[in-house]
């Protein structure tokens, strides 16, 4: 069995495992006030429709600023529900999957540029992610599901050269949560950058598929979409980031979290995305770690904050550098531990109980994650610039040589592959063509 073959299986092996282990703990515990929330949403997506919920109005300051992916999901939570899932255990089910899905992707991808062994190692870390076992596991939100579209969306471009699907898988990202798009403009400079009928099919299938995600929702529900969907600003929490740092030094100005939270977002988007562009034009061979740095840029500079946000640098990091991924998984693992067990009262909420109202929160947690992931971004910037390894060429075992025809006139003469220099001339034999060359 060749050691390829035997790596992918022992990484699915391990990515399935994982797999069980969050359905335990799904199926063991309540979750967090995500769960109750998106419980909200499926009751009103049932009775109004996946397009008419944008305009319902929900109670206090909650409003439905999820894209129309999420709606048709949980417009099934009732047959759910009927075949006798908790809805705990539904709306945790596809990030749970989507993590496999995105293991395997990282496999891939790390395998064809830095060998089966680091790809191996990669994967292993992302299954094991303990940002990703708790947000997929246990949080309840659907950040993983679109971390998932976007390393599809990348693999099939730049490895497969398939634009059209990659296109598609790319709409289904933007119809989890529109956070991927920031990763767009790099998408689009390498479909470019491989020709303007790939360019082309990209667009097609992007824009196809976003019609009719999109379509219903913007036709019928217009003002609702772009208030709860486009404008929404993430959570304005203050215990991350930019926006936490500011507070940790100057108590809580609210001018300068207002600009930072308010019109400094936009900044953030434009630089993160411009970043992603630059890097993929320069080297379009590297797209999967530069979606991966992009992403975690986004969350570096992001002046949102939200537990589950943790999950977007958590496995594209890893196509980018393992070990200073690998400090951000552990940093950003263990402020989600303290949060959570503040949140519960005590290690992780037994089903059927709800989060209790928040503690204060460790400070030094989350200037550490914060750090951690900074650190991470800047050592991936400066991989990329300095030109860091793109798609391995694996070299024949053996050169392939091109054999001219023998005439009675002339003397055998072999030319050999491009890239490689002519051999001495073969021996003579009765059969007039040269012999390969020896390893």
């Amino acid at each position: 069995m060749r050691p390829t073959i035997t790596a992918s299986r022992a990484a699915l092996l391990i990515a399935l495992l994982a797999c069980a282990g969050k359905l335990w703990l799904a199926s063991h515990t309540f979750g967090t006030g995500d769960v109750r929330t998106f419980q909200g949403f499926a009751h009103a997506v049932h009775r109004l429709g996946v397009a008419d919920v944008y305009a319902h109005p929900f109670y206090g300051r909650m409003l439905y600023n999820h894209p129309p992916v999420t709606g048709t999901w949980l417009s099934l939570a009732g047959a759910a529900g009927h075949a006798g899932i908790p809805f705990p255990l539904f709306i945790r089910i596809p990030a749970i999957a989507a993590d496999v899905g995105t293991a395997l992707l990282v496999y891939a991808m790390v395998d064809r540029r830095a060998g089966v062994r680091k790809a191996v190692a990669a994967s292993v870390m992302v299954s094991a992610s303990p940002v990703l076992f708790m947000v997929s596991g246990y949080h309840g939100n659907t950040d993983p599901v679109f971390v998932f579209f976007t390393l599809l969306a990348v693999y099939l471009l730049a490895d497969l050269r398939r634009p059209g699907p990659a296109g598609i898988a790319f709409a289904l990202a933007l119809g989890v949560k529109i956070v991927p798009v920031v990763v767009l403009p790099a998408l689009l400079v390498v479909a470019l950058l491989q020709g303007r009928r790939k360019l082309l099919r990209f667009v097609l299938g992007l824009g196809g598929v976003s019609l009719v995600i999109w379509g219903p929702a913007a036709w019928y529900q217009w003002s609702g979409l772009r208030h709860n969907v486009f404008g929404y600003a993430g959570g304005t929490a203050d215990w991350w980031g930019l926006s936490g740092l500011v507070t940790a030094l100057a108590g809580h100005p609210g001018d300068v979290l207002q600009l930072l939270q308010g019109p400094g977002r936009f900044a953030v988007v434009a630089l993160s995305a411009g970043a992603g562009a630059l890097l993929a034009y320069r080297s379009p061979d590297r797209l999967p770690g530069i979606a991966g740095l992009t992403l975690a840029l986004f969350l570096c500079l992001s002046t949102a904050s939200a537990t589950q946000y943790l999950a977007w640098a958590a496995a594209g990091l890893f196509l980018v550098e393992f070990w200073t991924a690998t400090l951000y998984g552990i940093t950003a693992g263990i402020c989600l531990v303290i949060s959570y067990t503040q949140r519960c009262g005590d290690p992780w909420c037994i089903i059927g109980r709800t989060e209790s109202v928040r503690l204060a929160f460790p400070v030094w947690w989350e200037l550490t994650a914060w750090l951690c992931l900074t650190f991470a971004v800047a050592v991936g910037l400066r991989l990329m610039a300095a030109g860091a390894p793109g798609i391995r060429q694996a070299a024949p075992t053996r050169p392939v040589l091109y054999v001219q025809k023998r005439s009675r006139n002339a003397p055998h003469m072999a030319e050999a592959a491009p890239g490689t220099s002519p051999g001495p001339p073969p021996p003579s034999s009765g059969r007039g063509a040269g012999s390969e060359a020896a390893q």
